[in-house]
């Protein structure tokens, strides 16, 4: 597993996971789920600042972004508006793991996705941001080079990636 952009062709590989829009149309996309993510912090992050309660205010806090930019921009969306917050990131890496490990120790705060977060939000380590504010959902892709000539072997795995996708409610 790496988190990376790689070129699937090129590289080699058979199937790639891809949370982005395609630009090489050789390439066959299925779209597995729709992956929604929320703004978390380490609740002791509150004891230093104070908790915002809009968008804008999360300027004053320490962001950690999953990003290789230097800037980066969150999206909110609240019934019908939407805020788009551009934040200055003490940290930014292409690891969410490494994300999630920073919230967790109170660096900061961070986007997530739920599917990270869900035992540490119940077991209270982690506390939404905004609770009230939502954030776009990002598309799960499985992408191959092509249908034709697939060797038994990747149709098995193709096929077994949209039955658990589908299984759980989600293909």
């Amino acid at each position: 597993l790496e988190s990376r952009l790689t070129d699937i062709i090129a590289e080699g590989y058979d199937y790639v996971f891809r949370c982005a829009q395609l630009k090489d149309s050789r390439l066959i996309a299925r779209k597995l789920m729709e992956i929604e993510s929320r703004l978390v912090a380490a609740p002791a992050l509150f004891d230093h600042y104070t908790q915002p309660s809009h968008p804008e205010d999360i300027t004053q806090l320490p962001c950690l972004a999953y990003a290789a930019q230097p800037k980066v921009s969150w999206q909110f969306k609240q019934t019908r508006q939407l805020k788009t917050i551009e934040i200055e990131p003490i940290l930014s890496c292409n690891l969410l793991s490494f994300v999630k490990e920073c919230v967790l120790s109170g660096v900061g705060i961070g986007t997530l996705p739920n599917f990270m977060i869900e035992h540490e939000i119940k077991q209270d380590v982690l506390c939404y941001v905004l609770p009230e504010w939502r954030m776009p959902t990002v598309p799960l892709y499985l992408v191959y080079p092509s249908k034709r000539h697939l060797t038994l072997k990747n149709r098995s795995f193709l096929d077994f990636i949209l039955t658990q996708f589908k299984e759980l409610g989600a293909a």
